[in-house]
């Protein structure tokens, strides 16, 4: 990996085609951002945060899900492993109550 280089702007660019590899971006700001299409493979996205983000019919295979918190967000067909999500809670509370 290269020197570390000044930060880049990229405010209302159209990067669409575009091939990140090797690339550290640690710390970047994402607003109103379109990665519809978009594939992501050998990424760390540890700690980040996803708000107000449009992830259905997104594919997530072979992740690390350790410690990850889903909170006030939609989860209507939802899948884990083919399991509606939202059975799977309504089974908890159930047992829970």
């Amino acid at each position: 990996m290269n020197e570390p280089a000044a930060p880049l702007d990229l405010n209302d660019r159209d990067l669409r085609g575009s091939r990140l590899e090797n690339v550290r971006l640690a710390g970047a700001a994402f607003a109103d951002v379109d990665l519809s299409g978009s594939t992501f493979d050998d990424v760390n996205a540890s700690s980040v945060t996803f708000s107000n983000a449009d992830l259905r019919a997104a594919r997530f295979t072979n992740v690390d899900f350790g410690a990850v918190e889903i909170s006030d967000s939609r989860l209507a067909g939802m899948r884990i492993d083919g399991i509606l999500v939202s059975d799977l809670i309504a089974a908890y509370r159930k047992m829970q109550s």
